[in-house]
């Protein structure tokens, strides 16, 4: 654990995210930041834990850590999200579809889609955001007209 203070001067559960974020390059282990997650001597937050791992300009990479039943209500993000499903069982509820994945599946949803995520299995999930918006000046802009061919399956 790090000596680092927070606001209120108590001592701090992680590294500061600003001493996480820096530099060019990162490498992340992640089944031993997942371990590290579980055996911190807080509760889980509605049966996750979670940390992140990266931010810069508009992305967010984050680890979450599952106990089984675990939930993230109903939101949404302004942005694209990818959710990658590391290892366990989700269900990701969106509008009137509900995805199960497993090890190894990723879901992406355009921004502003509301979703839900339940831990149907102990899971281990990345989450990674891009945001839009005027505050996010790295965001990609899209131009609708340039941006209309025909997708194939």
């Amino acid at each position: 654990m790090m000596n680092d203070t927070n606001s209120e001067s108590q001592p701090r559960l992680r590294q500061h995210p600003i001493t996480r974020f820096e530099g060019d390059h990162h490498v992340f282990d992640l089944d031993n930041i997942a371990t590290d997650l579980k055996n911190e001597p807080h509760a889980a937050t509605e049966g996750h834990r979670q940390i992140a791992l990266y931010h810069y300009g508009s992305v967010t990479t984050v680890l979450f850590s599952f106990d089984e039943g675990g939930v993230l209500e109903e939101h949404q993000a302004n942005g694209v999200v990818s959710i990658h499903v590391l290892d366990g069982a989700i269900s990701i509820g969106v509008a009137e579809h509900t995805h199960e994945l497993s090890g190894g599946q990723i879901l992406v949803l355009s921004p502003n889609v509301r979703h839900d995520v339940r831990a149907t299995q102990a899971s281990k999930m990345l989450l990674t955001v891009h945001l839009h918006g005027a505050k996010h000046d790295d965001a990609p802009h899209r131009d609708a007209e340039k941006d209309s061919t025909e997708r194939t399956p």
